[in-house]
This record gives structure tokens, sequence and C-alpha cells, in this order.
């Protein structure tokens, strides 16, 4: 039996050809596309779907022509994982190295695992095993975080039969009883941990047990220590069970883990590799998504007196052409305000590498701002590029060379490429070096610094 062909690349790169002698590698990449599914993608962030992503406009790859290579190929889009079948496995790798996407997820969840491992390569670990290190430190995170009033709990209505009346009278229901067995019907309510919520998160706990052993704060054993209690049935739940789940306010808390919860479940072959190989099995992260949520972290960081968001905004409301707009990042003071959209695509600093959208929508969000009489110091598109291309961040102009008071940049992050006989502590450095000058250079273009 033939080994299965690996077809692998980089987000925002064309495929390469793993056998010159045939193009066939095309047409698997094709097919995969065309039923790339976005339940097979792995979300970290507390938005919903179609807040976060427009899906129909960001296919698995777009078939297009590669300059380079003088010929059309398939180009990876923003989406990094692995799908494994019996006949070919597509893969398609973080560009700018594992580690990176390690730093940026320890960044936006606060959690430390590279620091333990400084003298490992941790640049070679698949996007199986990173999933599978860092979520259940997320998982158990959200959990402790949520629990501050305990696990949710819901009014159950009880019924009971006999002679005596417990609670509430059921005229209706007692007529007949009354009649033929001298019984009454009554009813009462009773506070019960919600048994979906509650089944959501047992089921996650054991999947994610099943690797290794989870280390629970004192919050988020009592939550288990609950749930297990209340000996709830164990039982399947169901797509339609999930979406009706309603949280009352002093609850709410716990809708992020519960949604994180629920993403565990459905993903359980790829956390545990147990799917048949030759039905396929993937499971995806969108560097999109960890990029936005990578810049809010640490702008609300180093923008502290800062009011630092991802705002939804309704313009021209209760009319049949009513929309949102949503800008990734909007930090505001007073009335002073700064406006980012985080783009996650290749950025070579030439004029194709800015897309036409992207370019109209920032300064749609822009002027929406300033009819609201705001004061727009920065606005700009950010994107990750590479070391060789640092110099070029610094890039600032006049809003459309008359607006004075507004600065509007192309800029970003200069990711540090690891070195082959770099340990994981140089690459941190480094990396929280570029983080440092990306900051600062945000400040002395809003004139915060000298």
């Amino acid at each position: 039996m033939a080994a299965a062909k690996k077809i692998e690349t980089e987000d925002c790169l064309f495929f390469s050809n793993p056998d010159p002698k045939t193009s066939d590698y095309l047409k698997h990449i094709e097919e995969f596309t065309q039923k790339f599914s976005t339940d097979a993608v792995f979300s970290f962030s507390n938005k919903t779907r179609n807040e976060s992503i427009d899906y129909e406009q960001e296919p698995f790859a777009v078939y297009e022509y590669d300059k380079k290579e003088e010929k059309f190929n398939w180009r990876a889009s923003r989406w990094v994982g692995e799908i494994i079948s019996k006949d070919y496995t597509i893969k398609v790798n973080p560009r700018f190295g594992n580690l990176c996407l390690f730093k940026m997820l320890e960044e936006i969840f606060s959690i430390n695992i590279l620091s333990n491992k400084v003298d490992q390569n941790k640049n070679n670990d698949s996007i199986e095993s990173i999933m599978q290190q860092f979520i259940p430190f997320i998982w158990e995170k959200k959990l402790s975080k949520a629990n501050r009033y305990g696990v949710p709990r819901k009014n159950v209505k009880n019924y009971y039969k006999g002679n005596q009346i417990k609670g509430h009278l059921d005229v209706r229901k007692s007529i007949i009883p009354l009649f033929k067995e001298k019984q009454v019907i009554s009813f009462s309510y009773e506070k019960q941990i919600d048994s979906t919520i509650s089944l959501i998160i047992q089921q996650a706990y054991k999947i994610l047990s099943k690797k290794r052993k989870i280390q629970l704060s004192d919050d988020s054993k009592n939550a288990i220590d609950n749930i297990k209690m209340a000996n709830i049935p164990n039982k399947r739940i169901t797509d339609f069970e999930y979406q009706k789940i309603q949280y009352k306010s002093i609850y709410q808390s716990y809708k992020e883990v519960v949604d994180f919860s629920w993403q565990i479940i459905k993903n359980y072959n790829f956390m545990n590799k147990e799917s048949d190989v030759s039905e396929g099995f993937s499971c995806w992260i969108d560097m999109a998504e960890i990029w936005e949520l990578f810049l809010l972290s640490i702008l609300k960081k180093s923008f502290s007196d800062w009011k630092v968001e991802s705002p939804k905004i309704n313009v021209y409301d209760k009319t049949f052409y009513s929309r949102h707009i949503i800008p990734d990042i909007v930090l505001t003071k007073d009335n002073d305000v700064m406006i980012f959209d985080a783009k996650w695509k290749k950025m070579n600093f030439v004029k194709d590498d800015v897309d036409r959208c992207d370019f109209f929508q920032i300064h749609t969000y822009v002027s929406y701002y300033q009819i609201l009489g705001k004061n727009v110091k920065v606005a700009g598109l950010l994107y990750p590029f590479k070391d060789i291309q640092k110099e070029q961040n610094d890039s600032e102009d006049i809003l459309f060379g008359i607006n004075k008071e507004t600065k509007f940049i192309i800029g970003g992050i200069s990711f540090p490429e690891k070195n082959d006989n770099e340990n994981v502590g140089s690459y941190m450095e480094r990396f929280d070096a570029q983080k440092e000058i990306f900051i600062n250079n945000i400040k002395k273009v809003a004139e915060l610094i000298e």
C-alpha cells in the first residue's frame, strides 16, 4: 500500500508539490477546500462566529496566480492545522513557527508553559501537540473564573401525587385523580444544578483528563465536585440542547467555559487521536483570530489607562439596511480614540499587500468616530511580518494628507525567526523585545511619548 502523500505549506503561502512528476495534489486541495467545515476550527474568542469571521469570504485555500512560479496554484488562507486521510495529508504550518504561536497563546491566556522548557525545541511541536498542551490550561482557567457564584442552577418543577398537598395544588391535573383515587396533584419548585451545562463541563473534563492530569484550582475543583455530587445521568448532549441553554445574569460568566467545553466535545476525535484515519480527521486554528486576541491583550496591558475593546456598532438603526461595523481594536480615553484592524496576511510593504477593502474599511471606522466628535489620534492596519522588514514598522502618514490631528499607519510586529541552534529562552527574549518596539511605536505615533 502506497504511503499517503504529504501536501504542505505555511499559512497565507502557496502549497508545494510533493511529487514533481504529477500535479494531482491540486485535486486533493480543491476537494478539501470545497468540503472544509468551520466546525473543525477551534475558536479561542468569546465572539460569536458571525461577529469574528466571515467564513464565506475566507475559504480554506484560494486558487490564484503564483508570480514566483509563474503558474496558477492553491494558496493557503489563515488556518493552520492538519487533515489526515487514507490517500493524503494536507498540513498548514504557522508562518512564523510554532514557537511564535506558543508565545501568542501564552500572552492571550496569561499561561506560562515555555518558561519551564527553555532548553527544549518547541518549534518542532505539531499543532496537535500545541492544542493538547494549551487547551487544558485554558479550560481550567475559564472554569475557575466562571465559578464565582457556583455551578448554574435553575428552578425545576416537581409534581407530587397523594393525599396531601406539597407546595401548590394543580387544580386541573387533580380533577380526575380526586374523584377516582381521592388523591390530588401538587407541585413545588426546587433549585437544581443545570443538567445540560453540568454534563457539557463534565464531559469536557473527562476528555481532557484522558491525556494528562489537570491541575485544578480551588474554584475549579469546587465546580467539578458539585457536578459529580449532583449524580446527573450521563447522556449525549445534542446541538439543539446546547443552543437552547439560557444563562441568568448571575451565571453569565459560565457561557465562556461552556462554549469552550462544547468545542472540546465536538473535537473529541482530534483531542484523543482516536478517529479512523481512513475517514480523515482534522482540527484547525484561525491565526487571524489569534493575532487579534494577541494584539488586544498586549494593548490592554500597555495602555492600562485606556479602554481597549472590540466594539459592535449598529449603524443606520431601524432601517432595512441597518448594519453592524466591528472594528477589531478601539482604544478610548476621554475624547481621544485610536482605531486598528488586525490583519493576518502576508506583508512585504508593497502596494499590492494592502487589500483595497481593508484600506477603505479602516477609513470608514475613522469617519464614524470623527462624526461622533471624537479626536482620532491614530488609525491603521496591523500585520505580522519578518525580521528583515522591521525597519518598515515606523511607517506613518497624516490621514488623507490633510487631517493633521490623525495619523494613519501600516505597521505591526516583526516576529523573530528562530535560529536552528537557538534555545527557547533566547527566542522568548527576542520576541518580547519586538513586542515592546511595537508598543513604543504606537505611543510615539500617538505622541504619548517623545
